[in-house]
């Protein structure tokens, strides 16, 4: 017997880290609103975090026996942050 308090986990790949509780699923305006959220969040991710994954990652590379390899990690995590941070941001304010 299940318990109606326990959640099932979704097996699917593209969906290998959402959970679904069965007694959530009666309400399917939360299933959309989590549904919407859940692509927002990844359109974001694949926009913003990717590109600057895949920018700034050959030139982490080059400089990894760079004296100064330090201050460009540094540098380069923290314009990163600010970049996500911001877009994050304007999408909470203009959304």
């Amino acid at each position: 017997m299940v318990c109606p308090w326990s959640c099932q986990h979704i097996n699917s790949d593209a969906e290998r880290d959402r959970q679904v509780c069965p007694e959530s699923l009666a309400l399917l305006k939360y299933v959309a609103i989590y549904t919407l959220a859940y692509k927002i969040s990844s359109s974001l991710k694949l926009v913003l975090v990717d590109t600057i994954k895949l920018a700034i990652f050959p030139q982490m590379i080059r400089r990894i026996d760079s004296p100064d390899n330090k201050r460009f990690y540094l540098k380069a995590m923290l314009y990163s942050s600010y970049v996500v941070m911001f877009a994050l941001l304007a999408c909470r304010f203009f959304t």
